[in-house]
């Protein structure tokens, strides 16, 4: 059994995470998520109440999926900048770096975090990339390892996240903790790795947390968050709350490139490939850094003007949508799933772009989602058409383009 990516659980099932015994004790419904050979909960009690305490206290939410390739040895510095588009130089230890890595032809492969947590060694936090990288490891002495089962993930998101963490680890003051940096602490009697960062736009923290040890971090992180509104949050809050951030996924947004495998349904639109530029990560594409892997195809494309296409907000007139499921005779649904279906954009009745990781917002009250558009139409306020499936046939929905994020990130601010 593979997942979304076709990584695959050896012993042909799903797995629970570090955290599996404490998130099946707190959840109060039925619904889970298999992400990575995993089983993640999807919904603890409401999606709205989840997201809703992202905004205004903070969430608990387990992020141990996430793929976390260790590369190690006298030449990983320079294999982790042959793949990436971002300098390594500059990344000190203690250091997080958001960044993408293409292919030869400047598309993107994936995108996530790497962390210099020594000299000569590195960990990526993204999807699978073990393969990735070994294919271009040729003539460096550098070590390629999946650590991924060796730690669970516990997301901390929300404006009162580092009061939590503070009362978590034992009083320690974390103001000076500097977004996109990591430092190690004890929680529940465990040493973790804790890393300013996070999926959802908030002030927040991932607590990297020994396999071993998921519970006692889990239930000392609980019992901190008791008396500031912290309760746990689902994969589907998770991921409403960062399409609300204008934080993209792979598989969702983009197609990773690189890969036999697709993963989102683009059909007749196109195959889902973007370049960095395109999917607006243009500000993380060093061109003078020296060599990597797609440099000469994203130098083209920037000394040509750019992309043709663009990513953008899109707000979605939810009526419509509705309106066209209940003249279908079916039930009037506003999105209860973040689509990933790449519905076709049109303008004037001639194909423009897709649209991806289409949701209902309950912090904007609104149907919203992202946008690969042409440049014409990527100016907000642009006028187009969602063409929405409705049961075996579809419905033309209007839409309008909107700026990213759809709300403000406090993340790094705080």
């Amino acid at each position: 059994m593979t997942d979304d990516l076709g990584r695959r659980d050896p012993g042909g099932g799903f797995r629970g995470t570090p955290f599996h015994a404490a998130a099946s004790a707190a959840t109060k419904t039925p619904l889970w998520y298999a992400w990575g050979g995993y089983h993640v909960v999807d919904v603890y009690t409401d999606v709205v109440e989840e997201v809703r305490a992202f905004r205004r206290t903070a969430a608990m939410a387990d992020m141990s999926p996430l793929n976390k390739t260790r590369v190690e040895g006298p030449d990983s510095a320079r294999l982790v900048d042959r793949i990436v588009t971002r300098g390594i130089g500059r990344l000190e230890v203690g250091g997080v770096l958001y960044t993408p890595w293409c292919d030869e032809r400047g598309k993107v492969v994936g995108d996530g975090l790497v962390l210099r947590t020594a000299p000569d060694s590195f960990t990526f936090s993204a999807g699978p990339l073990d393969r990735w990288l070994g294919r271009h490891a040729e003539g460096l002495d550098a070590a390629i390892s999946d650590i991924t089962d060796r730690f669970g993930v516990l997301a901390l998101q929300g404006p009162l996240s580092r009061d939590i963490l503070g009362e978590a680890s034992g009083g320690a003051d974390w103001s000076g903790l500097r977004f996109s940096r990591l430092r190690t602490a004890r929680i529940g009697g465990a040493e973790v790795e804790v890393l300013r960062t996070g999926f959802t736009g908030e002030l927040g923290y991932e607590i990297w947390t020994p396999a071993d040890r998921g519970a006692a971090v889990w239930n000392a992180v609980a019992e901190a968050g008791a008396g500031h509104g912290l309760i746990p949050a689902g994969e589907y809050a998770v991921e409403v709350a960062r399409i609300e951030a204008g934080l993209i996924l792979i598989g969702a947004d983009y197609n990773p490139a690189g890969h036999e495998r697709r993963v989102a349904h683009y059909d007749e639109l196109d195959e889902g490939l973007s370049s960095p530029f395109e999917l607006g990560l243009g500000r993380l594409v060093d061109l003078d850094k020296g060599d990597f892997i797609g440099r000469d195809a994203l130098a083209e494309e920037a000394s040509a003007g750019g992309p043709g296409r663009r990513l953008v907000g899109v707000e979605i007139n939810w009526e419509g949508a509705l309106d066209a499921l209940v003249s279908s005779g079916l039930p009037p649904d506003a999105s209860p799933r973040v689509r990933k279906d790449a519905l076709r954009i049109e303008a004037d009745r001639q194909t423009v772009g897709r649209a991806t990781s289409v949701t209902w917002s309950p912090t904007l009250s609104r149907m919203i989602g992202f946008g690969v558009v042409k440049r014409a139409h990527a100016a907000p306020g642009s006028r187009i058409t969602v063409i929405w499936p409705v049961g075996g046939g579809v419905s033309e929905v209007s839409a309008e383009v909107v700026g990213l994020p759809f709300l403000k990130h406090h993340r790094s601010g705080c």
